[in-house]
């Protein structure tokens, strides 16, 4: 792994904040479980852990946002018919 100032860091944390913003809440949402995948195969550093406050605020609006597709009628009547072939 290359060894980064903390300059650089935030300069990718302001980049990745900079286009996270920009996108809509779904687009943000995907790269939030992104993050995430990455996340799981990477050992979290203390820095990471500083930031989990933060964290859990974007998993609550990725949950708020992928909701309104998620918890719909058509929704359950999928996951139904799912359940019954198997």
């Amino acid at each position: 792994m290359i060894s980064q100032t903390a300059s650089e860091t935030t300069t990718y944390e302001q980049a990745i904040v900079h286009i996270v913003r920009r996108l809509p809440r779904e687009r943000a949402a995907q790269v939030l479980d992104f993050a995430r995948f990455i996340a799981a195969e990477t050992p979290l550093s203390s820095a990471l852990e500083a930031h989990e406050p933060e964290e859990r605020l974007w998993t609550q609006a990725s949950v708020r946002s992928l909701t309104k597709y998620w918890d719909t009628p058509e929704e359950d009547e999928a996951w139904a018919h799912l359940q019954k072939a198997t």
